[in-house]
């Protein structure tokens, strides 16, 4: 249950727009869980947003070996969370 609550704060933190408090959550909710796509979504777009492309793009790299097909930028056939 604490796992739940963990991406879904990390999830809101970001769409409220609190980038590094999205990131901290969203990275305790990975100590757990190391390679939920959700929460390595949120580190990618959280560090994207903040001009952090460097970090982004190991967030995303992370979030790629478990989805492949991932995008954070919308694609045709591609899949999103």
């Amino acid at each position: 249950m604490r796992r739940s609550f963990e991406y879904g704060l990390a999830f809101t933190l970001f769409m409220a727009g609190r980038y590094d408090a999205a990131i901290t959550a969203a990275e305790r909710a990975l100590t757990n869980k190391h390679n939920h796509p959700i929460a390595l979504e949120v580190v990618a777009m959280s560090h994207a947003l903040s001009d952090r492309i460097e970090a982004a793009q190991q967030a995303m790299e992370k979030l790629r070996a478990v989805c492949p097909d991932v995008t954070i930028r919308p694609e045709p056939q591609a899949v999103y969370f």
